[in-house]
């Protein structure tokens, strides 16, 4: 009891010990992801505590809480830009949610690395995680996640010219958005609806949606920060910018710029704020400063590893060098621009490109119309194919959901199926087995009727030979009575009247025949009284039944047997079943010490004891070894029966000395 208790103390404080070091290990992981993710901290800063957070959550072990972590620190990698340690981070949040069936986490895995696929411009692979992904939020009903998808779909949709398409999927997001009161999704999705509206053409419904977007941040400051304002700001210059109106989108593109922290907390967008502000000063032929702030937004993407709109910075150089005159450099940029477009898979911005190299290179301004021409065919061609492509990754993605349904579904009948077999059959093995114990119990209850009438059959035999004995005994007693004394008394009467005449010679021999007569009287009459009193004695018949047994086996076997009855038992107490048991204990002895005992003599005795009576089997035999009998029918015959009367039974043995067998079974006197 004592060492118990110290493992249970022992266990519950490692235990309690172990959980605190993990949820502090949980607490400090937390705490380094909100520092990673913090916006007022540069991209070198954030990337090292990434760096340090990730080689942490790869050591733990696999849980929930460890996965959760994981996906956010992936999704913290592709706001940095840092896509080779996203693949990593996202390559262990999969494989540990995909161990762990955890639908969420592998759902985040997968629209993440659709949103890595859109970084690169493979907008087909990236379309069809995001389809896997909106497949498991729908089945796991994750609302906010599955807005999420749709967003992020619906800018895969506008990357190909599918506008109509995207706006569809803005809707649903919207939709999610609206009932859920999911701000920041309704925030990000009026913006991409506003640059949606947009590239339709349809401004004023673009305007609506970014300041619609505005007010969500004047209402919810807590929820938003500078950059979420200036990407409004951005998008409401671009869209002065698309309808010629240059000074108002200079106005917008300052609103932003003069935004706090901006420049560290979101580069690409103070990037792009700068660049669309110099690309509506060219437009006004205001040069100011336009070379400087190129090569600042320049040093800033190479620095924070900015690839989105690097094609642009190179365009708008080239753009200011063909208004400055100088066409080399701006025949130079244009050319780099070409070639990072064509890099980044963006045909529209190759379209631009191209128009700028047939402006400053008159003698190959045929072959870049050819190209141009060339890219604006195949620019429709592919818009098709890839519409028709995202169809057929749709209908293959439900297909292969259904497929996948379709054998669960299968699986599941498999399961019910075996699941019913085996009960079946188990309900078979249970009635069988029971079926087989009514029938065992039959056979004992035929048994054991059967030994009742044996014992039955062996008590009137026996009260045959009683009554037969008796009336032999009462037949003699009679004689003796009515014959032999009244012959004796006769003679005595005589001789009593010779000596009535007596005479000295009839005297003398009178005298002794008269005595002797008298005590040939005598003993003749207790001869007869004892004979009577034999016959009033009541008479035990299970004992005359193990006597003349024993008789018979002493004739069959010639072994000496001593018997011994204690006069304390009362018989006529004891149930008729528990004698039977006795007696079969008794003939299964004999049978083994006539078999295999060699025995000289046995000495059978019936004992009274407390509660009950002892049966006691001595044989002076050659014993045996007990382990090796135990499971001999005779001896299973002898215990069961003994466990038939409630009773206990120990045999005991040796090599050489013995057999001696005692039976205790209890009774109520």
């Amino acid at each position: 009891m004592k060492w118990s208790s110290v493992l249970l103390v022992f266990i519950l404080f490692f235990g309690c010990t172990y959980r605190e070091k993990e949820n502090t290990n949980h607490d400090k992981i937390s705490e380094l992801l909100v520092k990673a993710t913090d916006r007022n901290l540069n991209y070198k800063e954030r990337r090292n505590i990434s760096l340090q957070t990730l080689k942490i959550l790869n050591a733990q072990k696999n849980d929930s809480v460890n996965r959760e972590q994981l996906n956010k620190l992936s999704y913290n990698f592709i706001v940095i830009n840092d896509w080779n340690n996203f693949l990593i981070s996202n390559k262990i949040a999969f494989e540990r949610a995909f161990n762990s069936s955890d639908l969420m986490q592998i759902g985040l895995c997968k629209n993440y690395k659709g949103i890595y696929f859109e970084n690169i411009s493979n907008n087909d692979s990236a379309y069809y995680y995001y389809l896997k992904s909106e497949k498991i939020f729908k089945k796991i009903n994750a609302l906010r996640e599955l807005c999420s998808v749709y967003r992020d779909k619906a800018q895969v949709q506008f990357y190909i010219n599918d506008y109509l398409g995207s706006e569809e999927s803005l809707v649903d997001a919207l939709k999610i958005a609206n009932t859920n009161n999911f701000v920041i999704d309704q925030y990000l999705i009026y913006t991409f609806l506003g640059i949606n509206s947009n590239e339709l053409g349809d401004y004023s419904m673009s305007f609506n949606y970014h300041f619609k977007a505005i007010k969500l941040i004047e209402n919810n400051p807590e929820l938003f920060d500078n950059t979420d304002l200036a990407t409004c700001y951005n998008n409401i210059g671009y869209n002065y910018l698309s309808i010629c109106n240059y000074r108002n989108a200079i106005n917008f593109f300052d609103k932003g710029l003069r935004l706090d922290n901006i420049k560290v907390t979101f580069p690409y967008l103070y990037c792009k704020l700068i660049e669309n502000k110099v690309y509506s000063k060219l437009k006004l032929n205001d040069f100011d400063n336009i070379d400087s702030d190129l090569n600042i937004t320049l040093k800033i993407r190479e620095k924070y590893n900015v690839l989105n709109g690097k094609n642009f910075n190179r365009l708008y150089l080239s753009y200011y060098y063909a208004d400055m005159n100088d066409l080399p450099k701006a025949n130079q940029y244009a050319q780099e621009a070409l070639a990072l477009s064509k890099s980044f898979k963006a045909p529209k911005d190759q379209l631009l490109c191209l128009k700028q190299l047939i402006k400053i290179n008159p003698e190959k301004a045929l072959a870049y119309s050819s190209q141009y021409i060339s890219l604006t065919d195949s620019m429709q061609k592919m818009e098709r194919q890839t519409r028709n492509k995202f169809a057929k990754i749709a209908f293959e993605t439900d297909e292969i959901t259904k497929e996948k349904a379709a054998v669960e579904e299968q699986y599941t009948r498999i399961v019910w199926v075996c699941l019913i077999i085996s009960v079946i059959l188990i309900l078979l093995f249970v009635i069988g087995k029971q079926l087989l114990k009514q029938k065992e119990f039959r056979l004992q209850q035929v048994q054991q009727q059967t030994n009742v009438e044996i014992y039955n059959l062996l008590l009137a035999q026996q009260n045959k030979i009683d009554n037969a004995r008796n009336s032999e005994k009462e037949r003699i007693s009679k004689d003796l009575h009515d014959g032999v004394l009244n012959r004796l008394a006769s003679t005595r009467m005589n001789l009593i009247s010779l000596i009535s005449a007596p005479t000295t010679d009839n005297i003398n021999k009178s005298k002794g025949l008269i005595e002797g007569i008298q005590e040939v009287e005598k003993e003749i009459r207790n001869i007869s009284h004892d004979l009577n009193k034999d016959i009033l004695i009541k008479s035990v018949s299970f004992v005359n039944v193990i006597t003349t047994y024993m008789e018979e086996q002493y004739e069959a076997t010639q072994i000496k047997n001593f018997l011994e009855f204690d006069s304390k038992i009362n018989w006529d107490l004891i149930p008729g079943m528990v004698k039977i048991h006795l007696y079969r204990i008794v003939q299964e002895s004999m049978q083994n010490i006539a078999k295999h005992a060699h025995a000289s003599s046995i000495i059978l005795s019936f004992l009274s004891v407390e509660g009950g009576l002892r049966l006691e089997i001595f044989d002076d035999g050659v014993g045996f070894l007990l382990n090796k009998k135990k499971k001999g029918i005779g001896l299973q015959n002898i215990y069961s029966r003994t466990a038939s009367c409630n009773g206990t039974v120990i045999i005991e043995s040796k090599k050489g000395i013995g057999t001696t067998i005692k039976v205790v079974v209890p009774y109520q006197d």
